[in-house]
């Protein structure tokens, strides 16, 4: 009896430091993480920000005259890229702002403190983004109205942001296969039109990443920039506070960089970077949101001595980027 109650002791003190062992990091509310997968660059995703409304606030229905109420709006960063104070911007539209004794000014907020992006720690556990409430308050109705009328509420939310890219390149000595005995697997594939490619969680994606040969010294890569976002959003230059105008509409900053190599790109204009042959401007094109898309072309000249190795491309996208969230309020006259 004894050894069994020294036993069952031991199991319990076990089963404790286990509980103690998995009881999560403090880097989330609630000081949970959730568990990733070893090996990805990013958790990925097609969201940067998220907009809601606060039950309550507004809520469903108020009176006219002197009925007072407010409008709260929670903002998380669901993506991967950190925004800085300043740098996004809430404004509510849908409603006149004198009748609701508030001023076009008032219904304008800019954030005042960084937003900071999800992402993977050194284990693979995804750390949430920062999370923030935008309080418009004190409006009320002051007009006298007859029956009942619904007001629609939108909150536009502009933001710069961001997305990063990788993908690995395949480098060998003998690209043409000259010297490769019959049947000899090379260590990996110079020609391809699958090659993987990683995004972080971001509403403007790298795709159809493809590489081929051309030449015994050189090799060329593309890649896709597609708008992922829902289809009503809107991608603009970086700095731009959104603006629609065609000058700075669809315009997206792209940088290439694969350290240490000789490489020129096709296709970016009005680089920040005098004579730069790796980064600058490509301008989405379509017809409309969702089908927006962009090819980028690069070639890489490589050194003569060469062994056969994997390099990795980082490819980085900056933009504004303006979406909204919808909700409406209902006015009732009160006797």
């Amino acid at each position: 009896m004894k050894n069994k109650t020294i036993f069952l002791t031991i199991l319990l003190i076990a089963a404790l430091i286990i509980a103690g062992c998995e009881g999560g990091s403090s880097d989330q509310p609630g000081g949970k993480t959730t568990v990733g997968a070893q090996g990805k660059a990013f958790i990925g995703g097609e969201v940067g920000l998220e907009g809601v409304f606060l039950t309550g606030a507004p809520p469903v229905e108020v009176f006219d005259n002197n009925y007072p109420f407010d409008i709260n709006l929670k903002i998380e960063n669901k993506g991967e890229f950190d925004i800085k104070a300043n740098e996004a911007i809430v404004e509510i539209v849908g409603i006149q702002p004198e009748d609701f004794k508030t001023t076009r000014q008032a219904l304008n907020k800019t954030l005042t403190e960084d937003l900071v992006g999800s992402r993977l720690d050194s284990q693979g556990n995804s750390i949430a983004g920062t999370i923030t409430n935008l309080e418009f308050a004190n409006l009320e109705y002051n007009k006298n109205i007859t029956g009942s009328y619904l007001f629609p509420l939108r909150a536009n939310i502009c933001y710069g942001y961001g997305t990063k890219a990788v993908a690995q390149l395949c480098i060998l000595s003998d690209l043409t296969g000259k010297t490769r005995k019959t049947g000899e697997e090379p260590l990996c594939e110079p020609t391809s039109t699958n090659i993987d490619v990683q995004n972080s969680g971001a509403p403007v994606h790298v795709t159809n990443f493809a590489q081929s040969v051309t030449g015994t010294n050189k090799i060329s890569f593309s890649f896709n920039i597609v708008h992922k976002g829902g289809k009503d959003n809107r991608v603009s230059e970086k700095g731009s506070r959104c603006d629609p105008q065609p000058a700075k509409k669809d315009k997206i900053y792209v940088t290439v960089d694969v350290s240490g190599l000789d490489i020129s790109c096709s296709g970016l204009r009005d680089s920040v970077v005098a004579g730069s042959k790796t980064e600058g401007f490509v301008k989405l094109f379509g017809e409309s949101s969702g089908s927006e898309e962009r090819a980028v072309y690069c070639t890489l000249t490589l050194p003569l001595e060469r062994t056969d190795f994997k390099k990795q491309v980082n490819i980085g996208l900056t933009y504004d980027y303006k979406q909204f969230v919808n909700t409406e309020v209902l006015v009732k006259h009160i006797e």
